[in-house]
């Protein structure tokens, strides 16, 4: 038989067909977790993808199990939770602008009763508290929920003692080896052992250091992407602007450390995809100050600092070469997406944002998305547009160019890109195509028209 894995144990204790809390299941993801290596981040990815689920008794399973973890499962685990990678996924779930419209009362209200209790028991984990106070301001958290009787967290259990003897085939030789009467055996045992502890602090040096360099970079990233905002929307001070320029000059250093960790990593480890993803964020903030700040052009555009609302005095009929929509700031409408594009495992989609650009009613504001179920990699992905004369359309830079290969275990990863759409005299827009990318060593060049838009009068208010 097959070891069992974490995939294998979480698919069955929150499997909705469960007619109670499978806590045998539960308890065995707890003690695979602390005992496997990578045990808690790969955990958190696999969790987070169980509590969006849209079936609310898997979604409540998974809760259960997330609450168990943190009360067995010590530091390792509090240290992934505590992370924004994490806590943006729990609030994806209770937040409006993303899935809190469509999320059960009871999986949200269970959410926000955990994140109180880690609050009050994990007062070191700092970022849980920031995020929870920031649920706060938002109104989204009314007052503190009630916690039950054994809210409160035990003492962490001790790392296991065994980790560094995972290698089956070193395990194996050790035991052969001690259980041997000679002392030349004995010698060998006691040099084995000990390279298999430098191996395992050479191991636990390099994840610790991609861990802490992923967060910094998205750490900065953010910084970044929010001063920017405030740059464009005006709202920025001579001192600011210094703080952003030394902030970006730190992101272009990061770079090559980002291509340094990459090049140790294993082709097939999935820490492969979480630097990737860092990259493409990184690369993203730095083109857009270039583009925004500095006047630079990125890929055939160029965006100066006259974006800082109406300098110009008068925006034309169609003059959308002078706004930028940060992505952070947008709210989906409830419209339902237009799927523009599905072949090959691969899908484009069209997601309407509820608000027009400010005092330009006659823009649409879209949300591209794309994803990938394809068993391999997706590279070179480019998306151009064109509409009729009396329209004009603007793509922003996307927030990648590549989509690493289908893993259901883990949630998709996704490129995002926003497309500024005007149409002043309310035509009906039809919308052409064309969309480049690579898969294995084909190349495919797809050409289409989209017109299932929402009607023009509509726009602003959808």
């Amino acid at each position: 038989m097959e070891a069992e894995t974490l995939e294998s144990r979480i698919n069955r204790a929150t499997n909705p067909l469960n007619k109670d809390v499978e806590w045998d299941n539960i308890n065995a993801f707890c003690d695979q977790l602390n005992k496997e290596l990578e045990g808690p981040p790969l955990a958190t990815r696999l969790l987070a993808h169980k509590i969006q689920s849209p079936q609310e008794w898997e979604a409540i399973q998974a809760l259960t199990v997330l609450e168990a973890c943190m009360k067995n499962c010590g530091k390792r685990f509090h240290d992934e939770v505590g992370k924004f990678r994490f806590l943006n996924e729990l609030i994806k779930v209770v937040s409006p602008k993303y899935l809190g419209n469509r999320t059960p009362e009871k999986v949200k209200s269970k959410i926000l009763q955990l994140m109180y209790s880690w609050t009050l028991g994990l007062p070191e984990e700092v970022k849980i508290t920031e995020a929870y106070q920031m649920l706060k301001k938002q109104g989204i958290v009314k007052c503190d929920p009630k916690l039950p009787d054994d809210a409160p967290f035990p003492l962490p259990p001790p790392r296991p003692k065994n980790a560094i003897f995972d290698d089956e085939e070193k395990s194996k030789m050790l035991a052969r080896l001690l259980k041997s009467s000679h002392p030349e055996d004995l010698r060998a045992a006691n040099k084995l052992i000990k390279e298999m502890v430098q191996e395992d602090q050479k191991r636990m040096e390099k994840i610790s250091k991609r861990v802490h360099a992923i967060e910094e970079v998205n750490n900065n990233v953010k910084l970044l992407t929010d001063m920017v905002t405030n740059y464009t929307n005006g709202e920025m001070t001579e001192s600011s602007e210094d703080l952003m320029k030394e902030l970006y000059q730190r992101c272009e250093r990061m770079r090559p450390m980002l291509f340094r960790l990459a090049s140790d990593t294993e082709d097939n480890d999935e820490a492969l995809a979480e630097i990737l993803q860092a990259n493409d964020n990184l690369t993203q903030v730095i083109n857009l100050y270039k583009q925004i700040v500095k006047g630079e052009e990125i890929n055939g555009e160029t965006m100066a600092g006259s974006l800082r609302g109406k300098e110009a005095g008068s925006y034309g009929p169609v003059n959308v070469l002078s706004y930028f929509m940060p992505l952070l700031v947008l709210i989906l409408g409830n419209i339902l997406p237009v799927t523009v594009y599905d072949q090959h495992g691969f899908r484009v989609l069209f997601h309407f944002a509820k608000d027009s650009l400010p005092d330009r009613p006659d823009v649409l504001v879209v949300v591209i998305s794309m994803l990938s179920t394809a068993p391999l990699p997706i590279r070179n992905i480019i998306f151009q547009s064109a509409v009729p004369k009396v329209m004009k359309v603007k793509l922003q830079p996307p927030s990648g160019t590549e989509l690493p290969p289908f893993n259901p275990i883990v949630p998709p990863t996704a490129i995002t890109q926003v497309l500024l759409l005007a149409n002043p005299q309310k035509e009906k827009v039809r919308l052409r195509y064309k969309l480049t990318f690579t898969m294995a060593d084909q190349t495919y060049n797809e050409m289409g028209d989209v017109d299932q838009f929402p009607a023009p009068e509509s726009w602003g208010n959808l």
